[in-house]
């Protein structure tokens, strides 16, 4: 839902253990070179960025002051894009795309093989007050 989202995503892949399905994702943290060599990439989680603890609530905004290149901000954006001070059109383009797949979060749970019940507990997930939100506001700027 996220690449179709246009958000950037590891190369994933869901396979089957013991009858269960179990993603793949390539680690965002390591390279792979062709002599077999290793690379681990440093990263810092946004909990140590904003010299945060467990628990402690954090927004998007906060982030985003802290990131260290535009690309870094965009990707943010599309996650968030309300919270950004972006033209309104491109916000609601992001928006758009963001509320047109996730509106069809049942079919993508389906289709990776989770549970009837299972799918019921995610549901809080995305039919929420702030969902609602992002969909009052897109139908307010036309």
């Amino acid at each position: 839902m996220a690449e179709d989202s246009g958000i950037d995503v590891p190369a994933t892949r869901l396979i089957r253990v013991g009858g269960r399905p179990v993603l793949l994702l390539d680690r965002f943290d390591r390279e792979y070179r062709l002599d077999g060599t290793v690379i681990r990439i440093p990263y810092m989680s946004a909990m140590t960025r904003l010299v945060s603890h467990d628990g402690t609530e954090s927004s998007f905004a906060e982030i985003a002051e802290t990131a260290d290149t535009s690309s870094d901000r965009q990707q943010l954006f599309t996650r968030a894009a309300p919270l950004f001070d972006l033209d309104p059109e491109s916000a609601a383009s992001a928006v758009r795309k963001v509320l047109v797949v996730t509106a069809r979060w049942r079919e993508y749970a389906r289709r990776s093989g989770i549970a009837e019940a299972e799918i019921t507990a995610m549901e809080p997930a995305f039919d929420h007050e702030a969902a609602a939100q992002a969909k009052s506001w897109l139908s307010s700027t036309g």
